[in-house]
């Protein structure tokens, strides 16, 4: 069974259905065919997120449909994401995507301030 990076309501293998951890508001299911690979660039939709481009790349097996009221956290400029070319589901305190960022072009100080911020309330 090839792996989601996005901790989901359900992931569709063949003709099995497995329950997950329903963290954010989406079921994916798997493909036979390569879906996304490649390099990606996203714009931060929330400047307070990050105020540049955040760029990384994408493999993936599978197919993700969000509820309708799903928050993006970017939109791909490069890259397919996860749905209509936005990736980066929020959904409370929790970020998933398919985009996997590249340090040095990921505030990784201010995100994890903003984490630190998010401890404390």
């Amino acid at each position: 069974m090839r792996r989601s990076s996005l901790s989901l309501r359900n992931l569709r293998v063949d003709d099995r259905t497995y329950k997950l951890a329903d963290v954010v508001p989406a079921n994916t299911r798997m493909t036979n065919r390569l879906k996304a690979l490649g390099y990606t660039e996203a714009r931060p939709l929330d400047k307070n997120f990050s105020s540049r481009n955040i760029r990384g790349h994408e493999f993936h097996y599978s197919l993700t449909e969000c509820d309708r009221d799903a928050r993006f956290a970017y939109e791909m400029i490069r890259g397919k994401g996860i749905q209509d070319g936005f990736d980066g589901l929020i959904e409370h305190n929790t970020l998933a995507g398919y985009m996997h960022s590249h340090p040095a072009s990921f505030p990784v100080d201010k995100f994890v301030g903003k984490c630190r911020e998010y401890k404390r309330r």
